[in-house]
């Protein structure tokens, strides 16, 4: 479901005997099924990626989202071509590489996805100083420190939390 750019979630259950108790809740759960929902980019976002990379701006995902997730989106919006799906990385693959790797890497890579706060900085450290103006959107207080690192900060409006809005100026 991930690689169809569905949420997939996991349902199931505990038949509860005390309601006012939220201890042990999560623990020896019932599993019903998976469930995908669809979560589509909005219908003018592939336009504004491709007007983006007309005027010389490339675009990446760097997301905390599932990698297939992440990259089904990023072709469905033209941020990634399908013959590039699986030339993803993980925020496990950006522990096991030296900043120089990702400096030389970052330039192939158009999606990073289940990445920390920290990665994502380090990203924006490597795009800045191999001379890239970074602009980033982010919309959580786990981007904040993204938000206010980058040339450009943009915070996600009503969405976003108040301290990504303050970090976005």
């Amino acid at each position: 479901m991930a690689n169809r750019a569905l949420r997939v979630l996991a349902i199931a259950y505990k038949p509860l005997e005390n309601y006012h108790s939220k201890e042990n809740i999560e623990e020896d759960m019932i599993f019903i099924g998976l469930v995908g929902i669809v979560d589509p980019p909005r219908i003018e976002v592939k336009d504004a990626v491709k007007k983006a990379r007309d005027a010389g701006i490339r675009t990446i995902v760097v997301t905390g989202d599932h990698q297939l997730t992440a990259e089904a989106v990023a072709i469905e919006t033209g941020i990634m071509k399908e013959k590039d799906a699986g030339k993803s990385l993980s925020g496990r693959d950006l522990e096991d590489i030296s900043d120089e790797e990702l400096s030389q890497t970052i330039k192939d890579v158009s999606v990073f996805a289940r990445v920390s706060p920290e990665h994502k900085l380090r990203i924006i450290n490597s795009l800045r100083k191999d001379g890239e103006i970074v602009a980033m959107t982010g919309d959580g207080i786990n981007d904040a420190p993204s938000v206010k690192k980058s040339d450009v900060g943009i915070s996600m409006g009503i969405r976003g939390s108040d301290v990504t809005r303050e970090a976005g100026g």
